[in-house]
């Protein structure tokens, strides 16, 4: 029982993974506002392509 509060004890005062999972946190973040902003402008990119492509055959 001492072994296993020792090591719980230890532990909780380890700073080893903190670095790791803040990084892994920011890089969450930065990721779901990418996809965020891309499925919000997703529309209008797909709309401009779709006037290019029908101005490029009402010029052939």
């Amino acid at each position: 029982m001492d072994k296993a509060l020792k090591f719980v004890c230890e532990l909780k005062d380890c700073q080893r993974g903190s670095t790791a999972t803040e990084y892994a946190l920011i890089a969450s973040i930065i990721g779901a506002g990418l996809i965020a902003s891309l499925i919000s402008i997703g529309g209008s990119v797909n709309e401009q392509f779709a006037d290019t492509a029908t101005a490029v055959e009402d010029a052939s």
